[in-house]
């Protein structure tokens, strides 16, 4: 909830869910209602990429960094041509 002190109104800003989120996200909350408080325990204690390995947030980062590395090695591809 965001307020605003100059007009006195409150406001709840809405976006679409991340596919990957960490706390909301289909795969969490089917693997919470299939597993319960052992779900819980392996999020709380277990590896820190749990979370991020069940919802699909560490793929979706290897993707994003793969890209970012693709597009890197194409600029500096476009360096050595402007200096021909």
């Amino acid at each position: 909830i965001r307020g605003s002190l100059t007009s006195y109104t409150l406001m709840t800003p809405t976006i679409p869910a991340f596919q990957c989120c960490t706390a909301c996200s289909d795969a969490v909350v089917d693997a919470y209602k299939k597993d319960g408080y052992e779900f819980v325990k392996k999020a709380c204690c277990s590896d820190s990429t749990f979370l991020k390995d069940v919802s699909g947030l560490s793929a979706f980062q290897e993707e994003a960094a793969a890209k970012m590395e693709a597009f890197m090695e194409e600029e500096d591809d476009w360096d050595l041509e402007d200096e021909e």
